[in-house]
């Protein structure tokens, strides 16, 4: 049944219907809570929505999950490089 919302979440989200990509992704996620690829999509609905914070959050999640996830770990490294950038801005 987890596989099935993820199957579902990714088709909403290729959609663009992000709110409804995340309710299924969340369903997943109370099924298996350490599930690194779930974990991994809500992150990267998150960035899609520019809310990079909770894209974060997911992210390391998912490496904490699976700390060989490669495709994680570049997530994760690139939602930090946005954060800083963000953050720099919003200094000067």
């Amino acid at each position: 049944i987890c596989d099935d919302y993820k199957v579902l979440g990714r088709a909403y989200e290729n959609d663009q219907q992000f709110e409804t990509a995340l309710t299924n992704y969340q369903k997943a996620i109370a099924l298996n809570p350490t599930s690194a690829p779930v974990l991994n999509r809500i992150g990267i609905v998150y960035a899609k929505k520019k809310e990079y914070e909770r894209a974060l959050e997911y992210f390391e999640k998912a490496v904490a999950s699976d700390p060989n996830a490669s495709d994680v770990i570049g997530n994760l490294k690139q939602t930090r490089k946005i954060l800083a950038k963000q953050n720099t801005e919003a200094a000067n």
